[in-house]
């Protein structure tokens, strides 16, 4: 958890956001392990917050890593097969898909904020 909110209060650029993800991810499978040891009014709005953040840094990991997945898939194609086409529409792609990054950190944020407001269940 210690890691999860010094990621967070960093300035987070891609990486530090990927790291993050994968942190809540492995916060949610423990708490959904051992949700059944404690009171379910507690588990449940823990973890509806927690997969909220959750999902929130996944579609910022799939913004970052998207632009580097096509421009990695245009780049191995022979000349012939890239053509300044494909090369447009994959950067169409990729800008479409982390156009909203920016709004998209601004909910993550917001969520952090909720999430980290809550107890946690096993306190």
């Amino acid at each position: 958890l210690r890691k999860i909110v010094a990621a967070q209060q960093s300035s987070a650029g891609a990486q530090a956001r990927h790291e993050l993800r994968l942190s809540l991810k492995k916060l949610r499978y423990s708490s959904e392990f051992f949700a059944s040891l404690y009171d379910n009014d507690a588990v449940v709005p823990f973890l509806k917050s927690l997969v909220r953040l959750q999902d929130v840094f996944g579609t910022l990991n799939d913004a970052a890593s998207s632009n580097a997945l096509l421009t990695r898939v245009v780049d191995t194609l022979p000349d012939e097969q890239a053509t300044p086409e494909l090369r447009e529409a994959a950067a169409f792609a990729a800008g479409w898909q982390s156009s909203g990054a920016e709004d998209i950190w601004g909910r993550a944020q917001k969520r952090w904020t909720r999430f980290a407001e809550q107890d946690s269940f096993w306190r």
